[in-house]
């Protein structure tokens, strides 16, 4: 993420966050096709805006509940050329070409929804994703294909002991470790965070760009419009020991678990014995020896 945000930050975020709150965080609804979602909105731009927002408008502007989508590319297509004649199906950055890169262990994975497979996200004006992290501590690459800005919001992973402290006060959690709240679909504004000295990241990502989020990172962003975006994780040798850390806090909370830890690691150990790859060979043997 490329700026931080200061606490003297002029939008009214915490009010923009509260409703948010308000009206019960994110629930799921109906399917509906991709021209219903269009036209809801462009209906609610037209309701709220009289011409196309900039991130500050909708940061401080009123609000009102509205519709995200999210679609499995292997059903649904991506957004990305896939086509063995079709120019750029087969380049590094295409997103349905990156899960199998030589340099990413999830290669070794095979197809899993919403982690080798990308998916397609789409929003429309105030479209908000609560505070998460990738279960698995991955890293993941988004792309915005077309559409309006997407403003990004992003506390690192260094910072998650004074995260976890703050959220618990805030939040009068009573026990429950304040990250665990977080993580339950419950928006704090990221100006009420700064002001208890949490390091909080803006970008605002337009179309054409790409947005990297670093394993272990709290993630949250706001659409400005209607918006098509897609993402997709990946993983180098150096994620192992994170995620063996976060597979053991997964089963020690009995969550389900996207993919098996224990599978990846044979399956990296069974392809690296071949090459020799004494770096990766001697960090798999230690961590399933603990498995």
């Amino acid at each position: 993420m490329r700026s931080q945000m200061r606490s003297g930050c002029e939008v009214d975020l915490a009010r923009f966050f509260q409703l948010i709150n308000d009206m019960g965080g994110m629930q799921q609804g109906k399917s509906m096709s991709l021209t219903n979602f269009f036209r809801i909105a462009r209906n609610t731009m037209t309701m709220c805006f009289n011409k196309d927002p900039g991130d500050a408008e909708v940061e401080r502007d009123s609000h009102v509940a509205v519709h995200q989508g999210r679609v499995d590319t292997s059903t649904h297509g991506s957004g990305f050329p896939t086509g063995k004649s079709e120019p750029f199906s087969k380049h590094g950055w295409n997103l349905t070409v990156l899960p199998n890169n030589s340099g990413s262990i999830l290669r070794h994975l095979g197809a899993v929804p919403g982690v080798t497979i990308p998916w397609l996200n789409i929003g429309m004006v105030f479209t908000t994703s609560c505070w998460s992290r990738d279960q698995n501590r991955l890293p993941y690459i988004d792309y915005l294909h077309t559409g309006a800005d997407c403003i990004w919001y992003s506390v690192p992973a260094e910072d998650k002991a004074n995260l976890d402290k703050v959220v618990h006060t805030l939040l009068q959690a009573n026990g429950t470790p304040g990250l665990d709240m977080l993580e339950r679909n419950i928006m704090i504004s990221p100006e009420v965070l700064c002001r208890e000295g949490i390091r909080v990241h803006r970008t605002v990502q337009r179309s054409g760009e790409f947005v990297v989020c670093f394993p272990g990172a709290f993630v949250s962003k706001v659409c400005c419009g209607y918006n098509v975006s897609e993402t997709v994780h990946f993983a180098t040798p150096h994620w192992m020991n994170l995620g063996y850390q976060a597979a053991k806090d997964l089963k020690c909370r009995r969550i389900a678990k996207p993919f098996s830890m224990e599978k990846l690691l044979y399956q990296i150990a069974s392809a690296e014995s071949k090459r020799d790859n004494g770096f990766l060979l001697t960090t798999i043997a230690a961590l399933l020896k603990d498995l």
